[in-house]
């Protein structure tokens, strides 16, 4: 049986998770705690992913093949939900940045920042 590599729709959803984390490092908000524990997910899942697929590769016998697969489909499930995780963390965190940047602009930087 061969390796299950990393599928090529799971490589697109990383590099998008990748950029998308990219752009939110430019503007200044990647900082945030919910940010940065789906990035800490999605780290934990993607290296799960590698062990999984350096397990199957290492198996030996049916049974040993059959669990190392079955482990190495958890961990690509693992890491799409982690990426979902990680999108939804930005798309909540931009909204902030921009319902504060608006409360900025509409209240003045001077009164908002005394309050």
């Amino acid at each position: 049986m061969a390796q299950i590599a990393t599928p090529n729709k799971l490589l697109g959803i990383l590099a998008t998770c990748e950029a998308a984390y990219a752009e939110a490092s430019r503007k200044g908000y990647a900082k945030n705690p919910d940010l940065i524990a789906a990035v800490a997910d999605l780290k934990s899942a993607y290296r799960a992913l590698d062990l999984a697929n350096c397990n199957l590769t290492a198996s030996d016998g049916p049974f040993d093949k059959a669990l190392a697969t079955l482990r190495a489909h958890r961990a690509c499930r693992a890491v799409r939900r982690a990426c979902v995780k990680l999108q939804t963390a930005l798309e909540q965190v931009s909204a902030e940045d921009r319902l504060y940047h608006r409360c900025l602009t509409f209240f003045g930087s001077e009164s908002w920042e005394r309050v």
